[in-house]
């Protein structure tokens, strides 16, 4: 069996050919040959093809968790369900934006609050989900 490689990892020793196949039918990966290794064997390499999150939804997400009274980066990055870069990323840009502020506790901890115009981009973002469903 021939080994297909994805991100650096051989994923044919963790996935089953069905789910493999699965997942190409589906048309949520991608296998090609990219090249032969230094013995001539043929490389596989499959690429995700499943579309992440934008910069816009990972921004609405941890809006919306700072909204529901969320404080704390780490419960923040729960909630939003987000890593730990792009949820830094994430508050900067809110931040930038004056959507957030970012308050320092007598302990040096991170704690986060909607400012009034967050408070507003929050409850306009529920009013289109409402709309949409």
């Amino acid at each position: 069996m021939t080994n297909i490689y994805w991100q650096d990892t051989t994923i044919t020793e963790c996935l089953p050919p069905t789910v493999l196949g699965r997942l190409v039918s589906q048309g949520r990966l991608e296998i090609t040959l990219a090249q032969r290794n230094r013995r001539g064997k043929e490389m596989l390499y499959a690429k995700d093809l499943v579309k992440k999150r934008c910069n816009l939804l990972s921004m609405l997400d941890t809006l919306t968790a700072i909204g529901e009274g969320i404080e704390k980066p780490t419960r923040i990055s729960y909630k939003a369900n987000l890593s730990w870069d792009l949820l830094e990323s994430s508050l900067q840009k809110l931040e930038k934006k004056s959507l957030i502020d970012n308050v320092r506790s007598k302990t040096g901890e991170r704690r986060y609050y909607p400012t009034e115009k967050g408070k507003e981009a929050v409850q306009e973002f529920q009013n289109l989900l409402r709309m949409c469903q």
